[in-house]
């Protein structure tokens, strides 16, 4: 059963814990490629006022674009409505992009094994990984499907978590995917 909520409660609770956690960015529903235009200048401008220096804002809105991307690529199958959830935070000078959809239980396994695969390499192995499998990416198979998340480990220097927290229905996972910068 789902709770109602006191919509005035829930605003404060979310104000509160978002500027507890010093949110910068926070975003919840459908995503499309209008959405994301939108969400990718939003960050832009976001990042130009924060001043940083500009390899941190082309690692920041490279990861946001690839993770953005990953979203698009494993939600809304079986004609569902993509949705997603995008935040950024920062803590002591530490950039966080949390990237969330829902993804089959049946795909957690696959994407645990590409991620695996990926936090077990070096740095310099991954640099490697990610030339050859430009040189192999076929767009119409799977071979390219760990490129965004070979170029997300590079950005943030492979500080990253990920996690597939159970939903309400058994079916579904929520995907998270924190990358530190």
């Amino acid at each position: 059963m789902i709770e109602i909520v006191n919509r005035k409660q829930l605003a404060l609770s979310l104000y509160e814990k978002m500027e507890d956690n010093e949110m910068l960015f926070n975003y919840f529903g459908i995503m499309n490629f209008e959405i994301s235009q939108y969400l990718l200048n939003n960050l832009k401008h976001s990042l130009l006022e924060l001043n940083l220096e500009q390899k941190f804002e082309r690692k920041l809105y490279s990861s946001m674009v690839e993770g953005m991307e990953n979203i698009f690529k494993h939600t809304g199958s079986n004609n569902e409505v993509d949705q997603g959830i995008v935040m950024l935070t920062r803590h002591e000078g530490v950039f966080c992009l949390t990237l969330g959809n829902t993804v089959d239980a049946l795909q957690e396994r696959s994407l645990l094994e590409n991620l695996g695969e990926i936090k077990d390499e070096s740095i310099e192995q991954l640099k490697l990984l990610y030339k050859q499998k430009l040189r192999d990416a076929d767009e119409e198979t799977a071979e390219s499907a760990s490129l965004g998340l070979i170029q997300i480990a590079l950005n943030c220097e492979k500080n990253y978590s990920f996690d597939f927290l159970p939903m309400n229905h058994r079916t579904k996972r929520l995907f998270i995917l924190d990358i530190f910068i």
